[in-house]
């Protein structure tokens, strides 16, 4: 995904380029920052919704596409809200980066497929075991923008908050919506005992 908006960058495809290199840049960072915190065994500053992600990983207790969603969520749900405020949602002139934001969602499309498919080759054969066609990556689709139209309405209400207080409400309503998809999906997607033992062979084998 991450080579797909640089290359989408490259190509004209943004109105603002340097926005959307430095949304995808803070994002990145954002995310390791997080993943070198709950390593370090800093967990007081992992946010909620991640801490349930990486504990599972932790403990092995998803499916690769467990693993996946609640990464996601707590990626995008949580985390994208933030970036979005702090790189800003409107440009100098005045210009509304609603449009750029909204574009990526027909190159998002095109990932589900392959990304699902890289998954299982590399990680987990079971993870695109749900097999409906071209209706999965649409439903992927549909799911998806519903999350990234939240995010948007969630990095308003950061970048409008007028006072402290009203940003720490928004941010306490970014917290808890995160953590309730987060512990949703881990109670949907959790492993079986049979599957780990089925999926440490694979990776035995292919990654010794």
């Amino acid at each position: 995904m991450t080579e797909n908006v640089r290359d989408a960058a490259r190509s004209g495809y943004f109105q603002d380029r340097t926005w959307l290199t430095q949304v995808d840049a803070v994002f990145a960072e954002l995310y390791f920052e997080v993943r070198d915190d709950w390593h370090a065994g800093r967990r007081d500053e992992v946010p909620r919704a991640w801490a349930i992600a990486l504990q599972a990983e932790d403990a092995k207790a998803m499916t690769g596409l467990g693993n996946f969603m609640l990464a996601m969520n707590a990626h995008i749900n949580r985390d994208f809200p933030h970036v979005l405020a702090e790189v800003g949602l409107t440009a100098a002139d005045g210009t509304n980066h609603r449009r750029d934001h909204n574009a990526y969602n027909q190159r998002l499309d095109s990932l589900y497929a392959p990304v699902f498919a890289e998954e299982a080759a590399r990680f987990d054969p079971r993870f695109d075991d749900i097999d409906l066609s071209t209706l999965e990556e649409t439903a992927a689709g549909v799911i998806m923008r519903g999350c990234r139209e939240g995010v948007w309405r969630h990095a308003e209400g950061l970048a409008l908050a007028k006072t402290a207080a009203a940003r720490r409400l928004v941010e306490r309503q970014i917290e808890a919506y995160a953590a309730t998809q987060a512990l949703l999906m881990r109670a949907m997607f959790e492993s079986s005992r049979a599957g780990n033992v089925k999926r440490d062979a694979w990776c035995a084998e292919h990654h010794r």
